[in-house]
């Protein structure tokens, strides 16, 4: 069998010899701490991105339970955790890996956001949204809006409220949902790092329908 790795890397997941091959630095992501605001379809494909890119620590906060509906989108769930606190069951998924993974069973308005470096805003209720991006803004912590719905994705990093109208009643699928995170993941790596993030009081939406990608200011 050809090897592919370095012959000092013995494992994938050695602890001492991680993500050797991403293209982000590691170490300076290993004492970040960042919140994932909802466990659903965003949250779950950011928080593969986030593991994936070796942060150090992650609180995911929701409140919900595992659904037969959510299954379609939300890949950390199986048929056996219907029922089950949502956020138990991504720590269970995701343990044993360098990062360290919390779950938080309540709602993301209640969590204290100074201890954080960075926000990522994968809710549903626009209402909702607009609420966590006031008090990341008072607590002066940098967050990553996205939203998704009907084939598009939207996503920015503002640093003032965004003059978008809801859209409350939407269809939504995987393809958007994978799109749109893959874009915020990288903004928030971006930020995390010390650079200055290309979507800055700018809105990128992408249409997957059309293939059509428009830069947007604030």
């Amino acid at each position: 069998m050809k090897r592919y790795y370095a012959e000092g890397v013995r494992s994938r997941h050695a602890a001492e010899h991680p993500f050797l091959r991403n293209r982000h630095p590691w170490k300076p992501l290993r004492g970040k701490k960042v919140l994932v605001a909802g466990a659903g379809g965003l949250g779950s494909f950011v928080l593969a991105g986030l593991v994936g890119s070796g942060v150090g620590e992650i609180h995911v906060v929701d409140r919900d339970r595992v659904e037969v509906h959510n299954l379609n989108r939300q890949f950390f769930y199986a048929l056996d955790d219907i029922g089950k606190e949502k956020v138990r069951v991504v720590e269970e998924r995701l343990s044993g890996r360098p990062t360290r993974v919390r779950g938080i069973e309540g709602d993301a308005l209640d969590v204290d956001l100074s201890s954080y470096d960075l926000v990522f805003d994968c809710l549903d209720r626009w209402e909702a949204k607009t609420k966590l991006l006031r008090r990341s803004l008072e607590a002066k912590v940098p967050l990553v809006f996205m939203s998704v719905g009907e084939g598009v994705g939207m996503v920015s990093v503002p640093t003032k409220p965004l003059p978008i109208s809801p859209r409350e009643s939407r269809v939504v699928s995987t393809p958007e949902i994978m799109v749109t995170a893959g874009i915020g993941v990288e903004e928030g790596l971006r930020i995390l790092l010390g650079e200055e993030p290309r979507l800055k009081d700018k809105v990128l939406v992408v249409d997957l329908r059309s293939l059509d990608f428009v830069l947007l200011d604030i």
